[in-house]
């Protein structure tokens, strides 16, 4: 009760208006990179609302003989990035709304972090699985996929053609006015741009609309079925 009580009394306040933000991340890996030892490289750049604040461009400590493996090694990095980044965020008194949103290319990646029925007999994999599944299963984070060509985060995993660079660099180097409408923001704009999508329709792919939804707190919604919502641009 005391413990409580001092909680309560010392706890960070909400500071500002009363506007909730939203945590959103997106996370990619390129399978051995690295010519000399064959390790891949992980990619990450995480989002407070429409704001790049946290990237990454690392190689892993491990080798890793498939695309799954690599990219299940990038997945629970950036679990675990985002759990830093909640705490400290919630620590300083920033009210955040909904899980985190972290957005991938690879759908077995995604399905399997995300069925509980998934099994992984390697032991090390399967350390991984269960770090990002225990995230996902308490709503801390909310795993869903993107196309290669709008990761954000395929900047920091290997040198890109121009076309390509130009595309996902310049929504993030040059911003539009917060003031003006949200079907102005480029990054909306490049998310709901579709440069790759023949061979993606004809799959069935989800498409993702905005990297950064209004998830409501408590929300249960299946991974990768629906369309993720746009979201108001803040106004200063």
């Amino acid at each position: 009760m005391r413990k409580r009580k001092y909680q309560k009394a010392y706890s960070p306040r909400q500071r500002g208006d009363r506007c909730n933000v939203t945590v959103s991340c997106f996370v990619d890996a390129d399978h051995a990179r690295d010519t000399v030892t064959r390790r891949s490289i992980t990619g990450m750049i995480a989002f407070l609302n429409s704001t790049p604040i946290s990237w990454i461009s690392k190689r892993q400590k491990t080798v890793e003989t498939s695309t799954y493996g690599s990219e299940m090694v990038a997945a629970r990095i950036a679990t675990e990035k985002m759990m830093e980044l909640r705490f400290n965020l919630r620590a300083l008194g920033v009210p955040i709304e909904g899980p985190v949103m972290m957005y991938g290319d690879n759908q077995s990646v995604i399905l399997s972090t995300t069925l509980p029925s998934s099994i992984l007999k390697k032991k090390h994999l399967s350390c991984n699985y269960f770090r990002i599944r225990e995230a996902i299963a308490a709503r801390i984070i909310r795993f869903e996929y993107v196309c290669s060509a709008r990761n954000f985060s395929d900047i920091m995993t290997k040198p890109l053609d121009r076309t390509a660079f130009k595309r996902l660099t310049q929504p993030l180097l040059f911003r539009t006015n917060p003031s003006q409408r949200p079907d102005d923001d480029p990054v909306l704009q490049v998310l709901e741009e579709d440069p790759v999508d023949e061979e993606l329709i004809k799959t069935n792919v989800p498409k993702i609309l905005s990297p950064f939804p209004a998830t409501k707190r408590g929300e249960t919604t299946t991974a990768s079925t629906e369309a993720v919502p746009k979201i108001p641009v803040a106004t200063e």
